[in-house]
């Protein structure tokens, strides 16, 4: 179809992927689906983060500033909760934010968000 200005495809199929979650019933049934929400749940960055790190990452993204945030830390990343003051503030994040790439300290980070929820 063509190529964009960084030089990169403009298409790419991904339905062979093994990261396809949908090639399969067995695999489509253990989607999770949930409606949004105003809070999102972030994870895979690395533990030495901290809150102002994660508030200056969103910024700099132009994502919305939340009105609070809960941070956790695992064996092996840092977590949190990122809470708005609307659903859409934090649909914006999620479009901006999610599967953001970059490092901190010379660690290599892929910054992950979901909603959190019911299931629907």
């Amino acid at each position: 179809i063509g190529i964009l200005d960084d030089g990169s495809e403009a298409l790419q199929v991904f339905h062979n992927s093994r990261f396809n979650r949908y090639t399969t019933e067995k695999k489509a049934a253990k989607n999770r689906l949930v409606e949004p929400t105003k809070i999102l749940h972030f994870f895979a960055l690395p533990l030495e983060v901290d809150e102002d790190f994660v508030l200056k990452v969103l910024e700099d993204k132009g994502c919305p500033t939340p009105t609070s945030i809960s941070m956790h830390k695992s064996e092996v990343c840092s977590a949190g909760l990122l809470e708005f003051d609307s659903t859409e503030e934090a649909i914006d994040t999620a479009a901006l934010a999610n599967h953001m790439q970059g490092s901190h300290k010379g660690i290599r980070y892929l910054m992950k968000i979901a909603f959190t929820g019911k299931k629907s």
